[in-house]
């Protein structure tokens, strides 16, 4: 079995670990089946990140294109103690990828397999475990990814484009376009194991309703009408509902529900009737924010469970539409947005529960409008949009216990009035 060659460092980051199933079930005499815990079970998973000068990673290079192939791809590490791991045998899958480079450093991700060993006896919750009996400071794994869908160049331009963004690995992949027409301004929700984007704009508002599971695109049943941009949407109980938006001339307050393939009218949204808005669910409860009735921007939240509208505390000053807003922890974060005049940064955190908000840390530079906002693995993100000078943005921010983090850009091209889901 190789080892870890003593030229390289230890990993900057362990990325993620998913725990493999250590159950082992067989039958009783009795008929019922048993669970049994058992630490040789399936392997664990973990992908890690590693920071290398570029002639270590020459040295990586070589350990895994030679050392690896002639051990059947097993090796030791003493870093895997980090992770409470007293059996040092782990195999990397697939081929290590670069995720970015700096001057005189490049930054690697892969995936190793760890074999355990050792007997578990208690529930893998509190494990693993870092080298002084601590609970190891990681990530559990998640394949939940964020998508991005269409938008608009500050040149005038609408955009098919639909973006990935795989969080932890912070990374941003180009994915099949949406069908056409390319459009902007359009509304997103998550249904089971897919993503629909409906309505929006292209010379004309937009009916359509469009399905994309990574990585398909297929048509389905078109939005009852007004036909509509400028809409919000949320999931509810596995359906899909949007609210409100802008038909040919008119702001309007219908509020349709959507259960894949079939489209219901339900209870308009409160007055007034509102575009520009934002929506998200909160413990099972759509929530809808902000937007834009003429001549005023807005700072109204209302609640819906399916099919009763109740209004709730204003927003904190100041109004605003094209606002961005995520879910984290049972409390909505709304962010940015646009008063009428000036582009913003302010955040503000919404317990549904209690019906209280409160200010937030303030978005990184610059402010923005137009954004798109995921929720991913109990971390708020939010990306693109447009700046104070009407310019299309490419920053991703990542949000988490009320501390902003720059992420990787957005790919090109810079764009604002996306739609966005978690899948």
């Amino acid at each position: 079995m190789a080892e870890w060659p003593s030229t390289l460092p230890t990993p900057q980051n362990i990325v993620s670990i998913s725990t493999g199933n250590t159950n082992v079930s067989r039958a009783t005499v009795s008929g019922r089946d048993e669970d049994r815990q058992y630490g040789d079970g399936k392997p664990d998973i973990a992908k890690i990140k590693l920071r290398l000068l570029w002639s270590e990673y020459d040295d990586f290079l070589i350990f895994f294109d030679q050392s690896l192939s002639f051990t059947g791809s097993w090796f030791s590490a003493d870093w895997l103690e980090l992770l409470g791991y007293d059996a040092h045998k782990a195999k990397i899958i697939g081929y290590p990828r670069e995720v970015a480079k700096q001057g005189i450093y490049v930054d690697i991700v892969f995936t190793v397999a760890i074999q355990k060993t050792d007997w578990i006896y208690l529930s893998d919750v509190i494990w693993p475990l870092d080298s002084v009996g601590n609970t190891a400071a990681v990530e559990y794994a998640s394949t939940d990814n964020g998508y991005t869908f269409a938008g608009y160049l500050t040149s005038g331009s609408n955009l098919q484009d639909c973006d990935e963004y795989a969080a932890l690995a912070n990374i941003w992949n180009s994915k099949t376009d949406m069908p056409l027409p390319a459009r902007r301004q359009t509304a997103a929700s998550t249904i089971d194991s897919s993503s629909y984007v409906y309505g929006g704009r292209d010379s004309a508002n937009l009916q359509d309703c469009d399905e994309y599971t990574p990585d398909a695109w297929g048509a389905r049943t078109d939005m009852l009408s007004p036909v509509r941009r400028r809409l919000a949407a949320s999931t509810i109980s596995n359906k899909g509902y949007i609210y409100g938006g802008e038909d040919a001339s008119n702001v309007v307050q219908d509020c349709d529900e959507y259960v894949v393939d079939t489209w219901s009218p339900k209870s308009d949204i409160p007055s007034p009737a509102r575009r520009s808005h934002v929506a998200i669910t909160i413990s099972g409860k759509g929530y809808i924010f902000g937007g834009f009735s003429s001549p005023y921007a807005l700072k109204d939240c209302d609640e819906y469970t399916p099919d009763t509208w109740l209004s709730k505390d204003d927003m904190l000053l100041p109004a605003r539409y094209y606002l961005a807003a995520f879910t984290l922890d049972s409390k909505g974060y709304v962010c940015s947005g646009y008063n009428g005049s000036d582009a913003l940064q302010e955040c503000d955190e919404y317990t549904a529960s209690t019906n209280a908000w409160l200010s937030a840390q303030d978005l990184p530079l610059p402010p923005r409008y137009g954004s798109a906002a995921m929720s991913i693995d109990s971390k708020g993100y939010i990306a693109g949009g447009c700046n104070d000078s009407h310019d299309a943005i490419l920053n991703c921010d990542e949000y988490i216990s009320n501390i902003w983090s720059s992420k990787a850009d957005m790919p090109l091209p810079a764009r604002e009035y996306m739609s966005s889901t978690t899948l």
